[in-house]
């Protein structure tokens, strides 16, 4: 059966008897949500074809993109349906593994804490990407409350504590010693063994910085789990951002 807009009733559900300027209203707010082709058309009994259409005159929520990204997979999962086939089993698990942690992000009824993290990363954090593979959590910053914060963050998340490393550039003028950045950026949760520390070359007398960040600028990574971490942060967002 098929409706006068062009709804059809395949998948199941009893359309025919709505309105069908009513199920095209509510496709829209559905898509707007996140929903993917596959659920609208088991939730409005309509031909894929017909999601399909209608899907590319509705722009989703930010929350909603958010949504669709997690639910869809990324790009390792991308990456490995183009190598192996998208059917293949190490595809497959890719992708429920990062729907699984996105939701998983999104049903942890998000504190305000992890709002503000959500916020702040969403600003000024690093989403690495390695050649076509999915995105990795990361986070650059000189204030070593921000990254504190991001580190507890990160823990209720379900990042070990003792797993994070950084990457600390320090200017050439700056004369603490490596000692001092150490305990300077282990204080806020990083272990002290894995903090590299780097200096710049030294600049000509014409061309010295007037400002001055002595323990330098953290680039904060985790032990592993960057992917999931990304995930996790992207479900929580897409729950503060619908």
């Amino acid at each position: 059966t098929q409706l006068s807009s062009g709804v059809s009733t395949e998948g199941g559900s009893n359309v025919s008897d709505r309105n069908p300027i009513e199920i095209r209203s509510a496709f829209n707010v559905a898509r707007q949500q996140g929903l993917t082709l596959s659920e609208l058309v088991g939730q409005f009994g309509i031909s894929k074809s017909t999601a399909s259409l209608w899907a590319q005159e509705v722009v989703p929520t930010p929350g909603g993109e958010l949504r669709l990204q997690g639910k869809q997979g990324g790009g390792l999962a991308k990456m490995l349906a183009y190598v192996q086939g998208p059917d293949s089993p190490r595809a497959r698990k890719c992708a429920s593994a990062r729907e699984k942690t996105f939701l998983e992000g999104f049903n942890s009824n998000p504190s305000l804490e992890d709002a503000l993290c959500a916020g702040l990363y969403l600003g000024e954090g690093t989403k690495c990407h390695y050649g076509n593979c999915a995105p990795s959590w990361g986070f650059t910053n000189s204030d070593s409350e921000l990254v504190r914060h991001m580190i507890e963050w990160a823990i209720r998340a379900g990042q070990p504590p003792e797993g994070f490393r950084a990457y600390v550039g320090v200017h050439p003028e700056d004369i603490l010693t490596e000692d001092d950045v150490k305990d300077h950026w282990s204080s806020v949760g990083i272990p002290r063994n894995k903090i590299k520390i780097t200096r710049g070359r030294s600049p000509t007398s014409s061309s010295k910085s007037k400002r001055r960040i002595p323990f330098g600028t953290c680039s904060l990574r985790p032990v592993g789990n960057g992917v999931r971490l990304y995930a996790y942060y992207q479900g929580q967002l897409a729950f503060l951002a619908p």
